[in-house]
C-alpha cells in the first residue's frame, strides 16, 4: 500500500550486499503492459533484479529500473 516502508538488496555501483530504504509511493503502476510497484528510494544502477521487501520479510517485488528522477525506482 502507499506509505509502506520497503527494503531492497542490491549492489548498486559496486558495493555489495547494500540495503536501501523506502516507501511505496504508487502500488501500481501501468508501464508497458506490466503493473510496477512505484517506490521513493534511491534506487541505483545495480540494484535491478534485486528483490524487495515490505516489513514482514515477504518478498513484493523485484527492482526493475531507476526512475527518471533521482530518488525514485520501479519493481515488479
Amino acid at each position: 500500500r502507499a506509505g509502506d516502508k520497503v527494503w531492497a538488496i542490491g549492489n548498486p555501483n559496486g558495493l555489495e550486499f547494500s540495503l536501501i530504504e523506502g516507501l511505496v509511493s504508487q502500488p501500481v503502476q501501468p508501464l508497458l503492459g506490466m503493473a510496477y510497484i512505484q517506490i521513493d528510494g534511491n534506487v541505483q544502477p545495480g540494484n535491478s533484479g534485486g528483490p524487495l521487501f515490505d516489513a514482514d520479510a515477504r518478498l513484493v517485488g523485484i527492482v526493475s529500473m531507476k526512475g527518471g528522477g533521482s530518488g525514485f525506482g520501479l519493481a515488479i
